[in-house]
Protein backbone atom coordinates (compact mmCIF):
# COMPACT_ATOMS: atom_id res chain seq x y z
CA UNK A 1 0.00 0.00 0.00
CA UNK A 2 1.28 3.46 -0.79
CA UNK A 3 1.31 6.01 1.86
CA UNK A 4 -1.06 8.33 0.92
CA UNK A 5 -3.31 4.95 0.41
CA UNK A 6 -2.78 3.91 4.24
CA UNK A 7 -3.45 7.42 5.36
CA UNK A 8 -6.90 7.23 3.63
CA UNK A 9 -7.58 4.02 4.42
CA UNK A 10 -6.53 5.22 8.45
CA UNK A 11 -8.85 8.21 8.25
CA UNK A 12 -11.78 6.15 6.76
CA UNK A 13 -11.05 3.97 9.43
CA UNK A 14 -11.66 6.57 12.15
CA UNK A 15 -14.48 8.20 10.04
CA UNK A 16 -12.90 10.77 8.99
CA UNK A 17 -12.27 13.20 6.04
CA UNK A 18 -9.04 14.89 6.78
CA UNK A 19 -6.04 13.35 9.04
CA UNK A 20 -6.33 17.27 10.87
CA UNK A 21 -9.81 15.92 11.98
CA UNK A 22 -8.02 13.37 13.91
CA UNK A 23 -6.73 13.69 17.70
CA UNK A 24 -3.55 11.57 16.37
CA UNK A 25 -2.76 14.15 13.69
CA UNK A 26 0.58 14.42 13.00
CA UNK A 27 1.12 10.66 12.77
CA UNK A 28 3.53 8.77 11.94
CA UNK A 29 2.03 7.84 8.56
CA UNK A 30 1.29 11.83 8.21
CA UNK A 31 4.91 12.53 8.61
CA UNK A 32 6.39 10.13 6.25
CA UNK A 33 3.48 10.83 3.65
CA UNK A 34 5.02 14.04 3.92
CA UNK A 35 8.52 13.28 3.50
CA UNK A 36 8.30 10.74 0.54
CA UNK A 37 10.36 13.04 -1.47
CA UNK A 38 6.85 14.08 -3.70
CA UNK A 39 7.32 17.69 -4.02
CA UNK A 40 4.44 18.52 -3.45
CA UNK A 41 3.47 16.25 -0.32
CA UNK A 42 6.54 18.37 1.70
CA UNK A 43 3.35 20.66 2.52
CA UNK A 44 0.97 18.12 3.85
CA UNK A 45 1.28 19.04 7.53
CA UNK A 46 1.70 22.81 6.95
CA UNK A 47 -1.44 22.88 4.73
CA UNK A 48 -3.22 20.64 6.78
CA UNK A 49 -2.66 23.20 10.10
CA UNK A 50 -3.68 26.01 7.90
CA UNK A 51 -7.16 24.08 7.17
CA UNK A 52 -7.91 23.34 10.65
CA UNK A 53 -6.73 26.45 11.71
CA UNK A 54 -8.99 28.45 9.42
CA UNK A 55 -11.41 26.01 8.14
CA UNK A 56 -11.60 23.88 4.65
CA UNK A 57 -13.74 26.70 2.55
CA UNK A 58 -11.44 29.36 3.68
CA UNK A 59 -8.43 27.55 2.73
CA UNK A 60 -9.44 26.46 -0.53
CA UNK A 61 -10.51 30.47 -1.47
CA UNK A 62 -6.89 30.94 -0.46
CA UNK A 63 -5.81 28.67 -2.77
CA UNK A 64 -7.38 29.43 -5.45
CA UNK A 65 -5.70 33.24 -4.69
CA UNK A 66 -2.33 32.18 -4.11
CA UNK A 67 0.01 33.50 -6.77
CA UNK A 68 -2.55 35.95 -8.05
CA UNK A 69 -1.58 39.39 -9.22
CA UNK A 70 -2.50 41.80 -6.69
CA UNK A 71 -3.59 44.13 -9.81
CA UNK A 72 -5.63 41.56 -11.65
CA UNK A 73 -9.65 41.06 -11.02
Amino acid sequence: WSPDCRMRLCANGRELIYCFQCEDFQCKRVEEFSSDGVFHHKKTIENSKKMKEVGIQKWIAEQKNEGQCLFCP
